[in-house]
Protein backbone atom coordinates (compact mmCIF):
# COMPACT_ATOMS: atom_id res chain seq x y z
CA UNK A 1 0.00 0.00 0.00
CA UNK A 2 3.17 2.76 0.24
CA UNK A 3 2.49 3.24 -3.16
CA UNK A 4 -0.75 4.63 -3.26
CA UNK A 5 0.80 6.89 -0.70
CA UNK A 6 3.31 8.20 -2.61
CA UNK A 7 1.01 8.96 -5.28
CA UNK A 8 -1.82 10.76 -3.20
CA UNK A 9 1.21 12.80 -1.16
CA UNK A 10 2.70 13.65 -4.65
CA UNK A 11 -0.91 15.17 -5.72
CA UNK A 12 -2.03 15.97 -2.25
CA UNK A 13 -1.20 20.20 -3.68
CA UNK A 14 -3.14 19.56 -6.43
CA UNK A 15 -6.09 18.22 -4.70
CA UNK A 16 -6.48 20.95 -2.36
CA UNK A 17 -6.12 23.47 -5.24
CA UNK A 18 -8.01 21.91 -7.85
CA UNK A 19 -9.66 18.32 -6.48
CA UNK A 20 -7.42 16.72 -9.00
CA UNK A 21 -8.06 13.13 -8.20
CA UNK A 22 -11.74 14.22 -8.26
CA UNK A 23 -11.66 14.81 -11.94
CA UNK A 24 -8.73 13.14 -13.31
CA UNK A 25 -7.08 9.47 -13.69
CA UNK A 26 -4.15 8.51 -12.62
CA UNK A 27 -2.39 5.60 -14.89
CA UNK A 28 -0.44 3.72 -12.52
CA UNK A 29 2.27 1.92 -14.30
CA UNK A 30 3.70 -0.51 -12.44
CA UNK A 31 4.94 -4.67 -12.11
CA UNK A 32 2.35 -6.69 -10.66
CA UNK A 33 4.00 -6.43 -7.13
CA UNK A 34 3.33 -2.75 -7.67
CA UNK A 35 -0.23 -2.97 -8.63
CA UNK A 36 -1.83 -6.11 -6.81
CA UNK A 37 -2.70 -4.27 -3.78
CA UNK A 38 -4.20 -1.35 -5.20
CA UNK A 39 -6.25 -3.68 -7.20
CA UNK A 40 -7.18 -4.68 -4.10
CA UNK A 41 -8.15 -1.48 -2.73
CA UNK A 42 -10.00 -0.41 -5.74
CA UNK A 43 -12.04 -3.57 -5.55
CA UNK A 44 -12.79 -3.27 -1.83
CA UNK A 45 -14.06 0.12 -2.58
CA UNK A 46 -16.28 -0.99 -5.11
CA UNK A 47 -17.75 -3.56 -3.30
CA UNK A 48 -17.53 -2.45 0.14
CA UNK A 49 -17.71 1.28 -0.09
CA UNK A 50 -15.74 2.53 2.76
CA UNK A 51 -16.14 -0.16 5.32
CA UNK A 52 -12.61 -0.72 5.37
CA UNK A 53 -11.24 3.16 5.41
CA UNK A 54 -10.37 3.32 1.90
CA UNK A 55 -10.95 6.81 0.25
CA UNK A 56 -12.87 7.00 -2.92
CA UNK A 57 -10.02 8.93 -4.64
CA UNK A 58 -8.73 4.88 -4.79
CA UNK A 59 -10.80 4.66 -8.11
CA UNK A 60 -8.83 7.72 -10.19
CA UNK A 61 -6.16 5.28 -10.18
CA UNK A 62 -5.63 2.90 -13.18
CA UNK A 63 -2.91 0.16 -12.68
CA UNK A 64 -1.29 -0.69 -16.00
CA UNK A 65 1.23 -3.13 -16.22
CA UNK A 66 3.98 -1.53 -18.54
CA UNK A 67 5.72 -3.15 -21.84
CA UNK A 68 8.84 -3.57 -20.76
CA UNK A 69 8.15 -5.27 -17.11
CA UNK A 70 6.40 -7.59 -19.48
CA UNK A 71 9.42 -7.89 -21.71
CA UNK A 72 11.61 -8.23 -19.02
CA UNK A 73 9.89 -10.70 -16.88
CA UNK A 74 9.00 -13.01 -20.18
CA UNK A 75 12.60 -13.18 -20.90
CA UNK A 76 13.66 -14.06 -17.41
CA UNK A 77 11.51 -16.51 -17.03
CA UNK A 78 12.42 -18.19 -20.80
CA UNK A 79 15.45 -18.30 -19.69
CA UNK A 80 14.97 -19.75 -16.14
CA UNK A 81 13.04 -22.13 -17.60
CA UNK A 82 15.56 -23.60 -20.08
CA UNK A 83 18.39 -22.95 -18.25
CA UNK A 84 19.52 -26.87 -19.38
CA UNK A 85 19.69 -25.49 -23.02
CA UNK A 86 21.33 -22.40 -22.78
CA UNK A 87 23.85 -23.31 -20.54
CA UNK A 88 25.41 -25.96 -22.91
CA UNK A 89 25.28 -23.39 -25.60
CA UNK A 90 27.24 -20.90 -22.94
CA UNK A 91 29.77 -23.54 -22.88
CA UNK A 92 30.07 -24.29 -26.43
CA UNK A 93 30.04 -20.20 -27.12
CA UNK A 94 32.65 -19.45 -24.54
CA UNK A 95 34.14 -22.58 -23.30
CA UNK A 96 33.02 -25.97 -20.58
CA UNK A 97 34.80 -23.56 -18.17
CA UNK A 98 33.04 -20.56 -18.25
CA UNK A 99 29.96 -20.60 -15.65
CA UNK A 100 26.38 -19.21 -16.84
CA UNK A 101 24.84 -17.72 -13.88
CA UNK A 102 21.57 -18.50 -13.30
CA UNK A 103 19.96 -15.09 -12.74
CA UNK A 104 22.55 -13.24 -14.70
CA UNK A 105 22.10 -9.59 -16.05
CA UNK A 106 19.42 -8.28 -18.51
CA UNK A 107 22.91 -7.63 -20.83
CA UNK A 108 23.63 -11.10 -21.10
CA UNK A 109 20.17 -12.74 -21.37
CA UNK A 110 19.41 -10.80 -24.39
CA UNK A 111 22.95 -11.45 -25.76
CA UNK A 112 21.97 -15.41 -25.82
CA UNK A 113 18.38 -14.87 -26.60
CA UNK A 114 19.34 -12.54 -29.97
CA UNK A 115 22.35 -14.90 -30.86
CA UNK A 116 20.42 -17.98 -30.51
CA UNK A 117 17.35 -17.03 -32.66
CA UNK A 118 20.20 -15.42 -35.22
CA UNK A 119 22.17 -18.84 -35.12
CA UNK A 120 18.69 -20.60 -35.61
CA UNK A 121 17.71 -18.56 -38.76
CA UNK A 122 20.89 -19.42 -40.44
CA UNK A 123 19.70 -22.98 -40.56
CA UNK A 124 16.11 -23.45 -39.91
CA UNK A 125 15.13 -24.63 -43.25
CA UNK A 126 17.70 -27.58 -44.03
CA UNK A 127 16.69 -28.69 -39.94
CA UNK A 128 12.71 -28.42 -40.26
CA UNK A 129 13.86 -29.98 -43.94
CA UNK A 130 15.24 -33.03 -42.66
CA UNK A 131 12.64 -33.43 -39.76
CA UNK A 132 9.68 -32.89 -42.01
CA UNK A 133 6.53 -33.42 -39.97
CA UNK A 134 7.96 -35.14 -36.84
CA UNK A 135 5.91 -35.10 -33.89
CA UNK A 136 9.14 -35.87 -31.46
CA UNK A 137 8.49 -34.61 -28.35
CA UNK A 138 11.76 -33.39 -27.81
CA UNK A 139 12.28 -32.19 -31.61
CA UNK A 140 8.88 -30.51 -30.64
CA UNK A 141 9.98 -28.88 -27.59
CA UNK A 142 12.71 -27.27 -29.54
CA UNK A 143 10.92 -25.90 -32.30
CA UNK A 144 8.45 -24.15 -29.93
CA UNK A 145 11.83 -22.81 -28.20
CA UNK A 146 13.85 -21.31 -31.24
CA UNK A 147 10.63 -20.61 -33.79
CA UNK A 148 8.42 -19.32 -31.37
CA UNK A 149 8.96 -18.25 -27.39
CA UNK A 150 12.14 -16.82 -28.44
CA UNK A 151 11.40 -14.55 -31.39
CA UNK A 152 8.43 -13.43 -29.75
CA UNK A 153 10.08 -12.71 -26.63
CA UNK A 154 12.48 -10.72 -28.72
CA UNK A 155 9.97 -8.66 -30.82
CA UNK A 156 7.34 -8.05 -28.29
CA UNK A 157 8.81 -4.93 -26.97
CA UNK A 158 12.02 -4.34 -29.39
CA UNK A 159 9.69 -4.37 -32.43
CA UNK A 160 5.94 -4.66 -31.68
CA UNK A 161 6.19 -1.59 -28.97
CA UNK A 162 8.41 0.59 -30.00
CA UNK A 163 7.45 0.62 -33.21
CA UNK A 164 3.73 1.70 -32.47
CA UNK A 165 2.51 -1.29 -33.74
CA UNK A 166 -0.80 -1.26 -31.27
CA UNK A 167 -2.73 -4.45 -32.42
CA UNK A 168 0.45 -6.49 -33.19
CA UNK A 169 1.34 -5.53 -29.37
CA UNK A 170 -1.90 -6.39 -28.24
CA UNK A 171 -1.69 -10.01 -30.05
CA UNK A 172 1.65 -10.41 -28.36
CA UNK A 173 0.51 -9.97 -24.98
CA UNK A 174 -1.80 -12.42 -25.78
CA UNK A 175 0.56 -14.99 -26.77
CA UNK A 176 3.01 -13.99 -23.73
CA UNK A 177 -0.08 -14.84 -21.72
CA UNK A 178 -0.45 -18.22 -22.93
CA UNK A 179 3.92 -19.03 -22.19
CA UNK A 180 2.64 -17.38 -18.67
CA UNK A 181 0.38 -19.88 -18.31
CA UNK A 182 2.15 -22.87 -19.66
CA UNK A 183 4.90 -22.12 -17.71
CA UNK A 184 2.95 -21.86 -14.61
CA UNK A 185 3.93 -18.48 -13.53
CA UNK A 186 0.91 -17.50 -11.20
CA UNK A 187 0.94 -13.75 -10.86
CA UNK A 188 1.96 -12.80 -14.11
CA UNK A 189 -0.74 -15.22 -16.27
CA UNK A 190 -3.42 -12.96 -14.39
CA UNK A 191 -1.29 -9.81 -14.77
CA UNK A 192 -1.24 -10.00 -18.53
CA UNK A 193 -4.95 -11.00 -18.47
CA UNK A 194 -5.97 -8.20 -16.70
CA UNK A 195 -4.32 -5.98 -19.48
CA UNK A 196 -6.46 -7.60 -22.52
CA UNK A 197 -9.66 -6.43 -21.00
CA UNK A 198 -11.50 -4.46 -23.04
CA UNK A 199 -11.61 -1.50 -20.81
CA UNK A 200 -7.58 -1.72 -21.17
CA UNK A 201 -7.18 -1.89 -24.34
CA UNK A 202 -9.95 1.20 -25.26
CA UNK A 203 -7.54 3.51 -23.25
CA UNK A 204 -4.43 2.14 -24.65
CA UNK A 205 -6.31 3.11 -27.77
CA UNK A 206 -6.29 6.96 -26.93
CA UNK A 207 -2.22 6.23 -25.40
CA UNK A 208 -1.69 4.99 -29.43
CA UNK A 209 -3.13 7.84 -31.10
CA UNK A 210 -0.89 10.52 -28.65
CA UNK A 211 2.37 8.05 -29.19
CA UNK A 212 1.14 8.78 -32.76
CA UNK A 213 1.76 12.49 -32.67
CA UNK A 214 4.40 12.67 -30.56
CA UNK A 215 7.73 12.40 -31.75
CA UNK A 216 9.45 12.77 -28.70
CA UNK A 217 7.91 10.12 -26.74
CA UNK A 218 8.99 7.56 -29.63
CA UNK A 219 12.37 8.24 -29.47
CA UNK A 220 12.40 7.82 -25.90
CA UNK A 221 12.00 4.56 -26.30
CA UNK A 222 14.58 4.04 -28.50
CA UNK A 223 18.27 3.11 -27.93
CA UNK A 224 20.48 5.13 -29.97
CA UNK A 225 23.72 3.98 -28.87
CA UNK A 226 26.39 2.12 -30.64
CA UNK A 227 26.55 -1.89 -29.92
CA UNK A 228 29.52 -3.28 -27.65
CA UNK A 229 30.38 -6.00 -29.62
CA UNK A 230 31.19 -5.68 -33.27
CA UNK A 231 28.90 -7.08 -36.18
CA UNK A 232 32.37 -9.51 -36.73
CA UNK A 233 31.87 -11.22 -33.62
CA UNK A 234 28.55 -11.23 -33.89
CA UNK A 235 28.99 -13.21 -36.78
CA UNK A 236 30.82 -15.67 -35.34
CA UNK A 237 29.11 -16.34 -32.30
CA UNK A 238 25.79 -16.82 -34.38
CA UNK A 239 27.64 -19.47 -36.54
CA UNK A 240 29.02 -21.17 -33.64
CA UNK A 241 25.36 -21.04 -32.13
CA UNK A 242 24.31 -22.93 -35.66
CA UNK A 243 26.91 -25.35 -35.08
CA UNK A 244 25.54 -26.26 -31.83
CA UNK A 245 22.16 -26.75 -33.12
CA UNK A 246 23.61 -29.24 -35.77
CA UNK A 247 25.18 -31.42 -33.00
CA UNK A 248 21.97 -31.19 -31.21
CA UNK A 249 19.48 -32.23 -33.97
CA UNK A 250 22.10 -34.75 -34.51
CA UNK A 251 21.59 -36.05 -31.27
CA UNK A 252 17.65 -35.25 -31.59
CA UNK A 253 17.12 -37.16 -34.64
CA UNK A 254 19.16 -40.66 -33.58
CA UNK A 255 16.98 -40.57 -29.97
CA UNK A 256 13.63 -39.75 -31.75
CA UNK A 257 10.37 -41.02 -29.54
CA UNK A 258 12.41 -42.07 -27.34
CA UNK A 259 11.17 -39.56 -24.70
CA UNK A 260 9.91 -40.93 -21.40
CA UNK A 261 7.33 -39.94 -18.28
CA UNK A 262 9.37 -40.64 -15.68
CA UNK A 263 6.66 -39.98 -12.80
CA UNK A 264 3.19 -39.98 -12.35
CA UNK A 265 2.88 -36.24 -10.61
CA UNK A 266 0.22 -34.02 -11.41
CA UNK A 267 2.92 -32.16 -13.29
CA UNK A 268 4.56 -34.88 -14.48
CA UNK A 269 8.79 -34.76 -15.35
CA UNK A 270 10.72 -36.37 -18.65
CA UNK A 271 13.80 -37.57 -19.47
CA UNK A 272 15.26 -35.94 -22.01
CA UNK A 273 18.16 -38.11 -23.72
CA UNK A 274 19.71 -35.73 -25.54
CA UNK A 275 20.16 -33.18 -22.93
CA UNK A 276 20.75 -35.64 -20.18
CA UNK A 277 18.35 -34.45 -18.10
CA UNK A 278 15.06 -34.49 -16.42
CA UNK A 279 12.61 -31.33 -17.39
CA UNK A 280 9.03 -30.70 -16.50
CA UNK A 281 6.24 -30.92 -18.79
CA UNK A 282 5.40 -27.64 -18.72
CA UNK A 283 8.72 -27.13 -21.04
CA UNK A 284 6.96 -29.10 -23.69
CA UNK A 285 4.92 -26.92 -26.25
CA UNK A 286 1.04 -26.41 -25.01
CA UNK A 287 -0.08 -29.21 -26.25
CA UNK A 288 1.57 -31.44 -23.49
CA UNK A 289 -0.52 -29.08 -21.37
CA UNK A 290 -3.96 -30.20 -22.48
CA UNK A 291 -6.03 -32.86 -21.35
CA UNK A 292 -5.31 -34.67 -24.63
CA UNK A 293 -2.34 -35.27 -25.47
CA UNK A 294 -0.67 -35.33 -29.06
CA UNK A 295 -1.50 -39.23 -30.47
CA UNK A 296 1.95 -41.16 -30.68
CA UNK A 297 0.77 -43.62 -33.09
CA UNK A 298 -1.12 -41.75 -35.37
CA UNK A 299 -0.66 -38.74 -36.75
CA UNK A 300 -3.99 -36.59 -37.35
CA UNK A 301 -4.89 -35.00 -33.39
CA UNK A 302 -8.31 -34.32 -34.56
CA UNK A 303 -11.39 -35.37 -32.37
CA UNK A 304 -13.36 -36.51 -35.79
CA UNK A 305 -10.79 -37.37 -38.11
CA UNK A 306 -11.74 -37.50 -41.51
CA UNK A 307 -9.19 -39.55 -43.39
CA UNK A 308 -7.76 -42.71 -42.46
CA UNK A 309 -4.18 -42.21 -41.07
CA UNK A 310 -2.32 -44.49 -43.21
CA UNK A 311 -3.31 -42.79 -46.41
CA UNK A 312 -0.70 -41.56 -48.44
CA UNK A 313 -0.59 -37.93 -48.39
CA UNK A 314 2.01 -35.27 -49.25
CA UNK A 315 3.97 -32.93 -46.95
CA UNK A 316 1.45 -30.44 -48.40
CA UNK A 317 -1.32 -31.82 -46.67
CA UNK A 318 -0.12 -32.18 -43.77
CA UNK A 319 0.13 -29.68 -41.00
CA UNK A 320 1.98 -29.74 -37.46
CA UNK A 321 0.66 -26.76 -35.40
CA UNK A 322 3.68 -25.01 -32.61
CA UNK A 323 1.56 -26.07 -30.42
CA UNK A 324 2.31 -30.20 -30.88
CA UNK A 325 -0.85 -31.17 -32.41
CA UNK A 326 -0.91 -32.72 -36.03
CA UNK A 327 -3.65 -32.08 -38.64
CA UNK A 328 -4.62 -33.31 -41.88
CA UNK A 329 -5.29 -30.30 -43.59
CA UNK A 330 -8.83 -31.03 -44.70
CA UNK A 331 -9.26 -32.07 -40.84
CA UNK A 332 -7.97 -28.60 -39.32
CA UNK A 333 -9.98 -26.64 -41.94
CA UNK A 334 -13.37 -28.42 -41.01
CA UNK A 335 -12.37 -26.90 -37.50
CA UNK A 336 -11.85 -22.79 -39.22
CA UNK A 337 -8.09 -23.55 -38.88
CA UNK A 338 -8.40 -23.29 -35.07
CA UNK A 339 -7.06 -26.12 -32.66
CA UNK A 340 -10.16 -27.11 -30.75
CA UNK A 341 -7.89 -28.50 -28.07
CA UNK A 342 -6.00 -25.72 -27.11
CA UNK A 343 -8.90 -23.29 -27.38
CA UNK A 344 -10.59 -25.55 -25.10
CA UNK A 345 -8.32 -25.93 -22.49
CA UNK A 346 -7.09 -21.53 -22.97
CA UNK A 347 -10.91 -20.91 -22.17
CA UNK A 348 -10.92 -23.17 -19.38
CA UNK A 349 -8.13 -21.53 -17.86
CA UNK A 350 -8.91 -17.80 -18.54
CA UNK A 351 -12.07 -18.51 -16.49
CA UNK A 352 -9.80 -19.99 -13.21
CA UNK A 353 -7.66 -17.23 -13.62
CA UNK A 354 -10.52 -14.80 -13.13
CA UNK A 355 -12.20 -16.73 -10.56
CA UNK A 356 -8.65 -16.88 -9.01
CA UNK A 357 -8.08 -13.49 -9.28
CA UNK A 358 -11.70 -11.80 -8.47
CA UNK A 359 -11.26 -14.04 -5.10
CA UNK A 360 -8.04 -12.51 -4.42
CA UNK A 361 -8.42 -8.75 -5.11
CA UNK A 362 -11.97 -9.48 -2.70
CA UNK A 363 -9.61 -9.98 0.57
CA UNK A 364 -9.46 -7.43 2.98
CA UNK A 365 -6.43 -5.49 3.42
CA UNK A 366 -5.00 -6.07 6.56
CA UNK A 367 -1.50 -4.30 8.57
CA UNK A 368 1.95 -5.46 7.97
CA UNK A 369 0.54 -8.31 5.28
CA UNK A 370 2.62 -10.19 3.44
CA UNK A 371 2.49 -9.33 -0.64
CA UNK A 372 0.92 -11.46 -2.75
CA UNK A 373 3.23 -11.81 -5.35
CA UNK A 374 5.84 -14.24 -6.34
CA UNK A 375 9.66 -13.47 -5.90
CA UNK A 376 11.20 -12.18 -8.98
CA UNK A 377 13.38 -14.55 -10.75
CA UNK A 378 15.44 -11.73 -11.47
CA UNK A 379 18.31 -10.82 -8.96
CA UNK A 380 20.54 -8.29 -10.08
CA UNK A 381 23.32 -9.18 -7.37
CA UNK A 382 23.69 -12.37 -8.43
CA UNK A 383 27.29 -13.33 -9.90
CA UNK A 384 27.60 -9.92 -11.32
CA UNK A 385 31.33 -10.61 -11.65
CA UNK A 386 31.08 -13.35 -14.31
CA UNK A 387 28.66 -10.93 -15.81
CA UNK A 388 31.02 -8.13 -16.29
CA UNK A 389 33.35 -10.62 -17.97
CA UNK A 390 31.13 -11.10 -20.81
CA UNK A 391 33.04 -8.45 -22.86
CA UNK A 392 36.55 -9.80 -21.98
CA UNK A 393 35.57 -12.99 -23.12
CA UNK A 394 34.17 -11.94 -26.62
CA UNK A 395 36.87 -10.06 -26.87
CA UNK A 396 39.27 -13.28 -26.84
CA UNK A 397 37.08 -15.59 -28.98
CA UNK A 398 38.87 -16.63 -32.27
CA UNK A 399 37.21 -16.14 -35.37
CA UNK A 400 37.84 -19.02 -37.92
CA UNK A 401 34.62 -20.58 -37.83
CA UNK A 402 33.54 -20.20 -41.64
CA UNK A 403 34.73 -23.74 -43.32
CA UNK A 404 33.36 -25.46 -40.33
CA UNK A 405 30.09 -23.83 -41.24
CA UNK A 406 29.88 -24.57 -45.01
CA UNK A 407 31.20 -27.70 -44.05
CA UNK A 408 27.86 -28.76 -41.43
CA UNK A 409 25.66 -27.06 -43.62
CA UNK A 410 26.83 -28.56 -46.80
CA UNK A 411 26.37 -32.32 -45.12
CA UNK A 412 22.66 -31.56 -43.60
CA UNK A 413 21.34 -30.11 -47.06
CA UNK A 414 22.45 -33.64 -48.38
CA UNK A 415 20.37 -35.52 -45.41
CA UNK A 416 17.80 -37.14 -46.54
CA UNK A 417 13.75 -36.20 -44.96
CA UNK A 418 12.61 -38.74 -41.97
Amino acid sequence: MKCLYFLFEAFERLENKYNYLDNYVIPVVADWSGQVNIRRAITLRINKGDEFGISKQVLSLIPIIGPLHISLNNRETLFQTYYFFFEELYHHLFGEKKILSHKPKQTVINLILDLTFNGWKKIRNIIMNRFENSKDIEYRMIIDLLDNSIPHTLDIYTTLFRSIYFEGYLEGVARIWILFQRLRRHNYNKASLVFLTLQIIQNAKIIDVERNSNLSFKEAFVNTRNPAISQVKLNYLEKKVSLFLFSLFDEIFYNLENTNQIDNNKYPSFALLSFKTNIDVNVFPLAWSTKNKPFKNKFCDAENCLLPNNIELSNNSIIILICGYGFHKECLNSCNGNCSHCFNYLSLEIKKNANSLTERLNIPLKDNEKPLVEKSVYDNNTNENIDKNIQEIIENLEQNIDNQFENLYQKWSNYNSL
